[in-house]
C-alpha cells in the first residue's frame, strides 16, 4: 500500500495498467494490501474461482427463494469482499441441499424510480453456474421495476456478469480513493471535510479535506473506478 500512494502514482495509475492489460487480452485483478489482511479467505476464494478450481453446482439443482435481510447479512459478511454493506430491502438466495450457496440483494435508489442490484456472491470456494441469472430472473418476475442499475468494481471484476444479465454499460466513474496511515484505512466518505474534526488530531477549518489529511500524515491510494450498468423495462 505505502509504495502505491499518490506521492508516487497519479490517480489513473491502476486504471492505466488495467487498460493496458485489457488491450493484450489479459484480465488484471488488483489486490490491495488491506484486503488480503482483512479478507484473506474471500480473496483466496475469488482467485480460486478465476482458475475454475471451485466446487461447481448447477443453479438448476438449487431452490430459489426470498430471504430475510438478516440471512443475507450473515451470508454476505462471510462470503462477499465488501460484506453486506447498506440495508437492502429485497434479498434472494439459492439453496443446495438446504444450504444457502448464493445470494443477491437489491435496494431502492433514494428519490429515484430505480432499483439497484447491490450485492451478489456465491459461498466461499463454490461456483454456482447460472446462479446470478436464476436469482435475477426471479427478482424481475416477482417485483415491479422500471429501471435497474448496478456498479461493477473495475479493480476486481470484469463486468461480464452484467452483460449476461442483459445490462448495458452506461459510463465509467473516476477512480475512487482511500486514505492510509500505518495500518489504518479510511474510505473517502468517512473523510469528508465536515467529519474530519472528529477523527483528526490536527484539524484546520481553512484547509481542504486533502490538505487536512496530508497534514495528519495520511496518503491517498486510488483504485480503478467503477462501471455503472443499467437495464430498462421497456
Amino acid at each position: 500500500t505505502w509504495s502505491h500512494t499518490d506521492e508516487s502514482h497519479n490517480k489513473n495509475y491502476h486504471l492505466m495498467k488495467t487498460n493496458m492489460c485489457k488491450e493484450k487480452g489479459i484480465r488484471l485483478i488488483h489486490l490491495f494490501e488491506w484486503e488480503i489482511k482483512e479478507k484473506y479467505e474471500i480473496i483466496r476464494s475469488m482467485i480460486q474461482n478465476c482458475f475454475g478450481l471451485s466446487t461447481s453446482i448447477n443453479a438448476g439443482s438449487c431452490k430459489s427463494k426470498r430471504i430475510t435481510s438478516k440471512e443475507a447479512r450473515e451470508f454476505l459478511d462471510k462470503n462477499h469482499r465488501q460484506g453486506y454493506g447498506s440495508s437492502a430491502s429485497i434479498c434472494y438466495g439459492l439453496y443446495f441441499h438446504n444450504e444457502l450457496v448464493a445470494c443477491m440483494t437489491f435496494r431502492k435508489v433514494k428519490n429515484k424510480d430505480e432499483i439497484e442490484l447491490y450485492r451478489y456472491c456465491n459461498k466461499l470456494n463454490t461456483s454456482v453456474r447460472m446462479g446470478a441469472t436464476r436469482l435475477f430472473e426471479k427478482f424481475k418476475k416477482e417485483n415491479e421495476w422500471n429501471t435497474i442499475i448496478s456498479y461493477s468494481d473495475i479493480a476486481h471484476t470484469s463486468g461480464k456478469l452484467y452483460e449476461k444479465l442483459g445490462f448495458e454499460k452506461l459510463y465509467e466513474t473516476s477512480p475512487n480513493y482511500w486514505y492510509v496511515k500505518d495500518n489504518q484505512i479510511l474510505n473517502r466518505i468517512s473523510c469528508q471535510k465536515h467529519k474530519l474534526k472528529r477523527i483528526l488530531d490536527n484539524f484546520d477549518e481553512n484547509l481542504s479535506e486533502s490538505e487536512n489529511m496530508k497534514r495528519n500524515f495520511y496518503k491517498k491510494v486510488y483504485d480503478c473506478g467503477s462501471i455503472k450498468w443499467i437495464l430498462k423495462n421497456d
